[in-house]
């Protein structure tokens, strides 16, 4: 997972805390829990170490949620796991494509913050 800024494209940045946990495929799930907004993160591969990178990342921007105005995430998924396909779906989530490896679908999510 690393985090892009895009102020030129104005996709908003945002800021959030990221639970993360193991499942008995090696994979993580992950849940993330919105603090300000601003920011777009994506998850390329596991690991917890990069994980706990990140969220150090959130909590240092976390300082300037006033700057923020709303949030986009975005998911790889792989197209065979139809549990969390079903779940993102069910919670507003978007297919936007699959992922430049030809094996993960991106999924997005935007939430707007109203002035």
């Amino acid at each position: 997972m690393h985090i892009c800024y895009l102020d030129e494209y104005e996709l908003v940045k945002s800021v959030a805390w990221a639970r993360f946990v193991g499942s008995t495929d090696g994979h993580h799930r992950a849940s993330f829990y919105v603090l300000a907004t601003h920011l777009l993160f994506t998850r390329q591969g596991a690991g917890q170490q990069t994980y706990t990178h990140v969220i150090g990342d959130l909590i240092e921007l976390a300082q300037d949620a006033s700057d923020f105005k709303s949030l986009t995430v975005t998911a790889l998924v792989h197209p065979d796991n139809v549990a969390c396909r079903t779940l993102l779906t069910h919670n507003h989530w978007v297919h936007s494509d699959m992922d430049v490896d030809g094996l993960h679908e991106e999924w997005a999510l935007v939430v707007k913050v109203q002035d």
